[in-house]
């Protein structure tokens, strides 16, 4: 399926064989996700009862940061479990150059490797980013997972979608999911842009009638349009977006494409799902995990309605705690109860949660997240885009310097996402030699005019 593959056999295969040793893994911990699942879904928390959880859980955070964490040790005080909001509040904010230049000082000296994944982020910043995470916070990530689902299937066993993810290129991927509650999950994927290809994967997904469809809005997009084309359709009973804002005008085109509610979330891989939409617009932050501040631009608590950046503490993840981390997100927490009635805190905006993206002379837009995952398999440290009017993209790299990057398959491959819509260029630069944007939140683009070329 299409005209060039971006990984060989072999590491598909080896990326297969990735899913199904963490599928294995996850169906070794199913039996401590579903204990938790239930145990969170039959809680019932008032707010202060809630509260209450929340300010033990971190009081214990803190204090083992402050015992065996090397960058907390002289900064959490041995009686921070007296105060501990004000303790955690007296911490300065943690940025992802810290944990990507000296992920050592985070991690616990009582890490137990056995107990542990080492994950990533998905590099749409250009850089992606490596952290540790231990089976309580898998755990906790899995049943919020699951929590999220049930409401819409009604029971565990359920199939879910995932369209045009980057790691399958041009292939289809069947498997049952432990960690999203023994879903039978199906994903697809697809080297070239929206074309035959697709409509050939919408029969095929419209063959599977997913229960759920969860990926990107604009994979879900996608695939509403290729179902269109393939004069196929669709009716599960979600569809579950994440990773991109979703606009207003994206959510009513999925609604009315699927006929099914949309229900978004907002998260982080190094947390998981941060806050979930409960129907009522609010986000509704998994507090019993996460402890979310919104601060101004000196790290200082904003009162709830106030806008600032979204600060997130992890408050199960004992192998690398992640202590007021900067997600570069702008949001504000809701100064009153929710109207569904859940008694935990609501973000009721999220802000910059556009993917960047490259709109072609077609008037198609390529996501970010497309570029990110051309590159990202490839010993790429840093990588930049420079759109110069409609005469030239160019793809500015920084090598890892291991092995050779291969700069003309690279080129080629880039000209194939963008449908050969424009001129291309590949270009090994050093770390210096990128041109200033302004943000790496998301991947980073600049615009220049093309007598610069």
């Amino acid at each position: 399926m299409g005209p060039t593959q971006q990984f060989t056999p072999d590491q598909l295969r080896e990326r297969y064989r990735t899913v199904l040793e963490e599928n294995t893994y996850q169906g070794i911990l199913f039996p401590r996700i579903h204990e938790e699942y239930e145990r969170s879904r039959t809680v019932g928390f008032t707010a202060d009862g809630l509260d209450a959880f929340r300010r033990s859980r971190l009081a214990e955070a803190l204090r083992h940061a402050g015992q065996r964490v090397p960058r907390y040790r002289p900064l959490i005080p041995a009686d921070a479990g007296a105060d501990p909001l004000g303790a955690l509040r007296s911490l300065p904010l943690l940025d992802k150059d810290t944990v990507r230049e000296d992920p050592d000082s985070l991690l616990s000296d009582a890490l137990e490797p056995d107990r542990c994944r080492v994950a990533s982020t998905s590099g749409t910043s250009g850089i992606p980013l490596r952290f540790v995470v231990d089976e309580d916070h898998l755990v906790h990530t899995y049943a919020a997972r699951i929590r999220m689902a049930v409401p819409f299937t009604g029971q565990l066993h359920f199939k879910l979608l995932m369209p045009f993810q980057g790691w399958l290129q041009g292939g289809w991927f069947e498997y049952v999911a432990p960690g999203f509650g023994l879903a039978r999950m199906a994903e697809f994927g697809t080297t070239t842009p929206p074309g035959p290809d697709d409509v050939d994967l919408a029969v095929r997904a419209a063959g599977f009638a997913p229960d759920i469809v969860f990926g990107h809005p604009s994979s879900c997009l996608r695939l509403a349009s290729a179902l269109a084309a393939a004069d196929r359709s669709l009716t599960p009973r979600a569809v579950m977006t994440f990773g991109e804002r979703l606009l207003p005008g994206a959510r009513e085109t999925l609604e009315r494409s699927y006929g099914a509610p949309v229900m978004d979330s907002y998260g982080m891989r190094e947390f998981g799902t941060i806050a979930a939409e409960c129907g009522k617009g609010g986000y509704h932050v998994e507090a019993e995990r996460l402890w979310v501040e919104v601060v101004d631009a000196d790290g200082r608590p904003l009162p709830d309605g106030e806008s600032g950046e979204i600060v997130v503490s992890n408050l199960v993840n004992r192998a690398m705690p992640l202590l007021r981390y900067r997600t570069g997100d702008i949001g504000a927490l809701a100064p009153e109860p929710c109207g569904c009635g859940l008694p935990h805190p609501a973000l009721r905006l999220i802000e910059g949660r556009e993917t960047s993206g490259v709109t072609l002379p077609s008037g198609r837009t390529v996501s970010g997240g497309e570029f990110s995952r051309l590159v990202r398999t490839r010993p790429v440290a840093r990588f930049q885009l420079a759109l110069y009017g409609d005469d030239l993209l160019e793809l500015r790299v920084q090598s890892t310097g291991h092995v050779a990057l291969d700069t003309v398959r690279l080129a080629d491959d880039l000209t194939l996402l963008i449908g050969g819509e424009l001129p291309v260029r590949v270009r090994e630069v050093r770390a210096g030699e990128f041109a200033g944007s302004g943000s790496r939140k998301h991947v980073d683009i600049v615009r220049l005019p093309a007598d610069e070329v």
